[in-house]
């Protein structure tokens, strides 16, 4: 909806801004929204032409009916269950629009309008996620999207925050990755000199990074029509794109998700989870509510005799960041993922790995080898044993089957007398157990991989 033609005053506010698309859109929806609560307010006659000449008492009742029009306002939008970020946005606005035209409200009366906020409704307050929600909503997710989330998740750090960082401030080689944060300290916002991130946002990262020069060459930096985009140099910025199609980008993972709420017609409502709840994700989750605030720029009483030095942040980050991961499960083949029984594997293996970390360090390797096979053997016996094969010593596959008569007949895989059932029977489990066995060899060469690259950090050190 327009803004109607006999509010000439609030017409000439809005041309100020519209050179700025995202802005003017913000204060024309603000204003609209206070227009229809105060459908009898004349804001022309209101608006004085020449306030310096005003009387103290007719100053006075223009800052009471503001006052009360701001009120009016502030009811409209609790009824209409707008977010609480959507209202304070809007209310930010509006004040600017009153303080250009010298009608400037006293501090308790913008607090006795903002406990409206909370009398006549409550204030939204976005959930967080939960890990198997974020696992789908980043199921629908490009490489830019995906690493951008990653980053937010697993840092705290602000969206700005994130859209400021550049290529030279990433330093993915060291142990944890590391980036460097440049944004200048406020009042309010306190900003560590480096954050790091888990070795799944990295790797997201890496994926994403050739992609970067199609998003600055071609300029396609946004779903939005008509977004204003920056012309400053983004060929050095990790995500060079707004903030208003970061925050699109995410709004529509979330639709394509199907996690938005239901009214009562059947048809989605607002999302439940803004582009924020990933800061709120990493406060949560971490499970380490010191270094949670440490690391996400909180600066009050709770936290300000946190003084770790920056190795000391490195050590608890490494150890409580594994609660951040999204895919942290390694994924299984999908001929034993179709079973649905693997429970019983997971729980022989973790008594496997209790029994590991309590037995003598000078042993590691060893120990490792002995357990990997013994979880070879679990694994292998377990997989066989669903249609009736077991598997022998030698590496050979033998069923039983039982005939009309009760007698029990002894099938083996290389057996020439073996009908075309039988050896199709051995020919399907033998597929599934070398599938097995390439994966127990990958997951051995990733866990050697690792160790290597952690000695080499320790010998450094």
């Amino acid at each position: 909806m327009m803004i109607k033609n006999k509010n000439l005053k609030i017409e000439k506010f809005l041309q100020q801004f519209s050179h700025k698309k995202a802005l003017l859109r913000k204060h024309r929806n603000a204003i609209n929204a206070l227009l229809n609560a105060n459908k009898n307010v004349d804001f022309d006659s209101l608006f004085p032409e020449n306030p310096t000449k005003l009387s103290r008492s007719k100053e006075f009742e223009i800052q009471d009916q503001a006052k009360q029009a701001i009120k009016n306002c502030m009811k409209e939008l609790v009824q209409r269950k707008l977010s609480g970020t959507t209202i304070i946005n809007y209310m930010s606005s509006i004040k600017t629009l009153f303080e250009q035209h010298e009608i400037i409200l006293k501090p308790n009366a913008w607090k006795e309008i903002k406990s409206l906020q909370t009398q006549y409704g409550n204030t939204f307050h976005s959930m967080t996620p939960t890990k198997q929600q974020m696992q789908k909503i980043l199921s629908n997710a490009d490489a830019l999207e995906k690493a951008f989330s990653l980053t937010m998740l697993t840092t705290g750090l602000r969206p700005i925050e994130i859209l400021n960082i550049e290529l030279n401030d990433l330093h993915l080689k060291e142990q944890p990755p590391r980036i460097v944060i440049k944004t200048i300290n406020t009042q309010t916002k306190r900003r560590i000199p480096n954050i790091y991130i888990t070795e799944e946002c990295k790797i997201a990262i890496e994926n994403y990074m050739p992609q970067i020069s199609r998003y600055v060459e071609n300029k396609k930096i946004s779903h939005l029509p008509n977004t204003n985009i920056n012309n400053n140099n983004q060929s050095n910025k990790l995500f060079p794109i707004s903030d208003v199609t970061i925050r699109h980008r995410w709004n529509k993972l979330l639709k394509n998700s199907n996690l938005n709420e239901i009214n009562d017609n059947g048809k989605q409502k607002r999302h439940i989870f803004n582009l924020y709840t990933l800061r709120a994700y990493f406060r949560t989750y971490l499970n380490n509510s010191d270094l949670a605030e440490h690391l996400i720029g909180h600066k009050d009483i709770s936290n300000q005799y946190y003084n770790k030095q920056e190795e000391e942040i490195k050590k608890d980050y490494i150890i409580y960041s594994k609660n951040l991961y999204i895919y942290s499960n390694p994924i299984l083949p999908e001929e034993i993922t179709k079973k649905g029984s693997i429970e019983i594997l997971t729980d022989k293996v973790k008594s496997l790995e209790e029994n590991e970390k309590k037995l003598n360090k000078q042993n590691e390797q060893k120990i490792k080898k002995v357990i990997e096979e013994e979880r070879q053997k679990i694994a292998e016996q377990f997989l066989m044993s669903q249609n009736g094969c077991t598997l022998l010593k030698t590496g050979e596959l033998i069923t039983f089957q039982t005939n009309q008569n009760k007698k029990t007949i002894l099938y083996k895989e290389n057996d020439k007398n073996n009908s075309k059932e039988i050896q199709n029977f051995f020919n399907k489990n033998r597929k599934k157990l070398i599938n097995y066995r390439n994966f127990v060899q990958e997951q051995k060469q990733f866990i050697k991989t690792a160790t290597e690259q952690y000695k080499k950090q320790q010998n450094k050190k």
